[in-house]
């Protein structure tokens, strides 16, 4: 039981269910939206719906492959703008 503030009054809420599922459900629906996609969930989300421990698999996974991509585009990154400072300190000598 719990007391929600309404415009001028408050009211008394009793939670009817447990919320823990509702909480993975909202967990599973915003890891799926915002860091995997969403065709990412076509065969995870069941399979994690189904076998709960099976997310520590996927989501590590799926962590270790956007690290590994964002870490290449660093690197890139990197090496272009090193290049750009040799380039631009070699023309400032001459």
């Amino acid at each position: 039981m719990f007391l929600v503030f309404f415009g001028s009054e408050y009211y008394i809420v009793q939670r009817s269910q447990p919320t823990s599922p509702q909480v993975m459900e909202a967990n599973l629906l915003l890891f799926k939206t915002v860091i995997a996609g969403d065709s990412w969930g076509e065969i995870a989300v069941p399979v994690i719906e189904q076998y709960p421990a099976t997310a520590v698999i996927f989501m590590g996974s799926l962590l270790t492959l956007v690290f590994g991509v964002l870490n290449l585009i660093v690197a890139v990154v990197d090496l272009q703008l090193n290049g750009a400072i040799t380039w631009f300190t070699a023309v400032q000598y001459f």
